[in-house]
């Protein structure tokens, strides 16, 4: 939602999601004048959340945005901060799209298609688990990993030790 038409969300089909995504600087090609999202956390004079994001190329082309755009994102719940200002500090393509790093992304991007037009809102750690994390504290998070198998290095001998050591994720 652009800035001052907060009161206006929900009635277009356009919605975004934040993601802190480790890795990401070093398989992304940042477009001219991007810079990585800054690793802090802000406010507003009004204490309204202030956060940088990169988003991707595609996104940026399909909504029309730009490194210098702002944007509020308002939350569809009842939550103690009612919008975050979000500026926009690098558009990127990915240096390797069938590379295993974008399989989760992927994963979650195609969960959250159909009738929306979504933009992904990739941020810094601190300013997700600070700035986001604290003004939506209502707000519904997934965190995933990706663990990648050798699976030349598998064996009947350590076969029980790795099943045990994946299910021991699964319970963090």
């Amino acid at each position: 939602t652009s800035p001052g038409l907060e009161g206006e969300a929900g009635n277009d089909s356009t919605r975004s999601y934040f993601v802190f995504l480790p890795g990401l600087a070093d398989r992304m090609a940042m477009r001219a004048g991007g810079s990585m999202p800054a690793e802090r956390d802000a406010a507003a004079s009004d204490g309204h959340p202030v956060v940088e994001a990169a988003i991707p190329g595609d996104a940026a082309e399909r909504l029309g945005l730009d490194v210098g755009d702002r944007l509020s994102t308002i939350p569809y719940w009842t939550d103690a901060t009612g919008f975050a200002s979000v500026e926009i500090t690098a558009v990127f393509d990915r240096n390797d799209p069938e590379g295993d790093f974008w399989r989760l992304d992927d994963l979650f991007r195609s969960t959250t298609t159909g009738p929306y037009d979504t933009l992904p809102l990739y941020v810094s750690e601190r300013a997700f688990m600070e700035s986001v994390g604290k003004a939506y504290p209502a707000m519904a998070s997934r965190y995933v990993w990706f663990l990648s198998v050798d699976t030349s290095r598998l064996d009947s001998d350590n076969a029980a030790a790795a099943r045990a050591g994946i299910t021991l994720l699964n319970l963090q």
